[in-house]
């Protein structure tokens, strides 16, 4: 499960955790408990829904019989899903070109790499609500 979170860290940062430091100083620091993925400063964190950072962090748990199930992290992430769908649901005014009593809480969507480097990790649904909750979803669109 601690590996599971690791890959999550690393799809939504595009960013491998630990880098600089020698092998044996992560493997000591992960069974020790005291390495765990820091989350970057910038566009990465601050778009990474605060369910996917919780979610890593429950997998990093220092104890494995408090990380999450499988089954759990299914949940979850469904759960996810479905909020980043929410954001990324245009708004009622694009869909009938007309204007809106504000049905819709998203503020801000669009696409780019999320590292801004052709050939990065690719394009990325960049949403914001109203609350200033961001999230990042794959670009399946294929």
């Amino acid at each position: 499960m601690y590996a599971f979170g690791v890959t999550l860290y690393v799809m939504a940062t595009g960013l491998l955790p630990y880098s600089g430091l020698a092998p044996a100083t992560i493997v000591s620091g992960v069974r020790e408990g005291s390495l765990r993925p820091q989350w970057p400063p910038g566009p990465a964190s601050e778009t990474t829904h605060p369910a996917v950072r919780e979610l890593c962090g429950a997998c990093w748990a220092h104890d494995p019989r408090a990380r999450p199930t499988f089954t759990q992290v299914c949940q979850q992430l469904q759960g996810i899903e479905h909020a980043v769908r929410q954001l990324l649901r245009p708004p009622p005014q694009a869909v009938h070109g007309g204007p809106s009593a504000g049905a819709s809480n998203l503020s801000r969507c669009s696409w780019a790499t999320q590292d801004g480097v052709p050939g990065g990790p690719g394009p990325h649904a960049v949403a914001q609500d109203a609350g200033g909750a961001g999230v990042v979803a794959k670009d399946t669109r294929g």
